[in-house]
């Protein structure tokens, strides 16, 4: 009977040892959750720096276009200026040739000298400008691309505005008759001048809004981009970027091109 207590408790032992041998031990999950989330929260912050970045890029490119268009209409405007107030001298000095006809006390030699000084200094003026291949006072285009959204280009259209294309060359500055003919000229080319200041203002007020919002934009980059790097999660983050987004719609919200090329500035948000 002892033999049969012994044997039995020797296959119980055995059981127990092959039980504790075949279990399996037991991972620790809490520890690699706790690393698994700071590397998620390193990744989405990667991913937004990496996402700013490459809109601050875009936004650089447009800025610059933006602003080689805002310098160019600006120089064309203070071209025109001169234009103008060369046109109105001519005005006044052919208004005061037409009296001297009319008094018998006409100097045709001091007219030829006068106008001749004037006109070289018009085509002066209307020349190619500096280092630009766009000349607005000659006829040529400037195409603008304000956004990255559709109809996102304007094109502002020159002029020609050289003494030829003006009808001011071979004027007759000998006789009463030719000296009314010519004042009929300045006066269309000042009319013209007067029409393509109002356009290349138009220009001017779209293109200097959209480069206003433009830099709005990519100061906002910026400074969500160095913000970011001190913030505490990258959700944090994103918040202050969407912030930062509103409080330039609502600074910009009289702009009048705002339902088109700021649109097209807020889809790279």
């Amino acid at each position: 009977m002892s033999e049969e207590i012994g044997a039995t408790q020797q296959r119980t032992n055995t059981l127990k040892l092959k039980s504790f041998q075949n279990t399996k031990p037991v991972q620790k999950t809490t520890s690699t959750q706790n690393t698994e989330q700071p590397q998620t929260a390193r990744t989405a912050k990667e991913v937004l720096t990496r996402n700013l970045n490459e809109q601050t890029n875009k936004l650089n490119t447009l800025l610059d276009g933006i602003a080689h268009s805002s310098n160019i209409i600006k120089t064309t405007n203070t071209r025109l200026d001169g234009i103008q107030m060369l046109l109105e001298t001519a005005k006044k000095l052919t208004e005061t040739a037409v009296t001297d006809f009319q008094n018998g006390t006409a100097d045709t030699n001091k007219y030829a000298q006068e106008f001749s000084d004037i006109l070289v200094q018009i085509n002066n003026l209307a020349q190619k400008i500096e280092n630009s291949e766009e000349n607005l006072l000659q006829g040529g285009s400037l195409t603008t691309i304000l956004h990255t959204g559709p109809y996102n280009t304007i094109t502002t259209q020159g002029a020609l505005l050289d003494t030829s294309s003006l009808g001011l060359e071979n004027a007759d500055l000998t006789s009463e008759n030719g000296i009314k003919d010519f004042l009929g000229n300045i006066q269309t080319a000042l009319q013209n001048t007067y029409s393509f200041r109002a356009s290349l203002n138009g220009a001017q007020t779209k293109i200097s809004d959209q480069l206003n919002f433009t830099q709005g934009a990519l100061d906002t980059y910026k400074t969500s981009t160095s913000q970011k790097n001190s913030e505490s999660s990258a959700d944090e983050a994103a918040n202050l970027l969407a912030l930062q987004t509103r409080h330039i719609l609502s600074s910009n919200a009289n702009i009048p091109l705002a339902s088109e090329s700021q649109q097209g500035i807020l889809r790279l948000f």
